[in-house]
């Protein structure tokens, strides 16, 4: 019976520990890519900014807080000389909130350039 119960009780304390450790511990969750094909307006206010036609065939423009490395190695989006040339844009938006100037809480998208390609 000795023996029994400490079998039981190994068994038990095992099944604590296997509960406590992460089955799987790497996320692989993948951001959603969108892409818009835009003219580029320039860098605003350090947003780069584009002109393209919405879902409903209006103009409108959208704005990236950033660009990745490789896009900006690719894209001198600093310089005046692609201003009014045709993209495919590839973006990745981040969403988070932030305090408006009630203290109230606000939605934030922080959009970034994951990829650049010139339309002829």
């Amino acid at each position: 019976m000795k023996r029994f119960a400490k079998v039981s009780v190994f068994v038990v304390l095992a099944m604590i520990g296997l509960i406590g450790i992460p089955q799987n511990t790497k996320k692989n969750v993948e951001q959603e890519v969108y892409t818009i094909i835009g003219t580029y307006d320039g860098l605003d206010d350090g947003m780069y900014s584009f002109t393209y036609t919405n879902e409903f065939g209006d103009e409108d423009t959208i704005e990236f807080d950033a660009a990745t490395t490789e896009v900006l190695e690719s894209f001198d989006l600093d310089s005046t000389e692609l201003l009014g040339d045709k993209f495919k844009v590839d973006y990745q938006e981040n969403i988070g909130s932030d305090l408006d100037e009630d203290g109230g809480e606000m939605e934030t998208i922080e959009r970034t350039i994951v990829g650049l390609k010139l339309i002829d």
